[in-house]
């Protein structure tokens, strides 16, 4: 258990490394989770685009500048999520597009909205409806949401105790 002492310690501590505080300086350490390649390399597939993952890995650590490693370890899972499931939205589209493609040449004066539902139709009436998909889209947005929150309540934490140490200092100040 900690002690008082300790504690006034990491509270001080926390206030004074809240990270980069010039615009440049967050544009800087935004950056520093898409410089190794790492994660691009492990997420995305051959015939993925490296380029376009990188796209959406920097637009996220522009948004959010993470400015601790703990930070930008959940915007990287976050980016990784979101690729995930624009992955399997991309296969769905890719298996309904095969599917119109297979269908008799009669359904080609249909338009696209009914093909695609007949398609629909009978992948949920057969043995290989793929249900898998939709299991792996709703696990990859239970992580990003839960990497989100993550983020939201480790920046809240830090805010408060940055106000707490600020209050603290202020009435150290006042005399009685």
């Amino acid at each position: 258990m900690s002690s008082l002492l300790q504690i006034a310690a990491n509270q001080a501590n926390a206030a004074k490394s809240t990270g980069p505080k010039s615009p440049e300086g967050k544009r800087n350490s935004s950056r520093n989770g898409i410089k190794h390649g790492l994660c691009s390399k492990v997420i995305v597939l051959d015939g993925e685009s490296e380029a376009i993952f990188k796209n959406l890995l920097r637009s996220y650590f522009e948004e959010y500048l993470p400015a601790t490693p703990t930070e930008r370890d959940l915007v990287e899972s976050m980016v990784m999520a979101r690729w995930r499931i624009n992955r399997v939205i991309a296969l769905e589209t890719a298996g309904v597009n095969y599917q119109i493609s297979l269908q008799p040449p009669e359904h080609a004066e249909r338009d696209a909205a009914t093909r695609a539902m007949l398609v629909l139709r009978d992948i949920n009436s057969s043995t290989t409806n793929p249900d898998h998909l939709r299991r792996y889209e709703a696990t990859w947005d239970r992580h990003y949401h839960r990497s989100l929150n993550q983020l939201l309540r480790l920046r809240a934490e830090k805010t408060k105790i940055t106000m707490r140490t600020q209050s603290d200092d202020e009435n150290k100040g006042v005399s009685l």
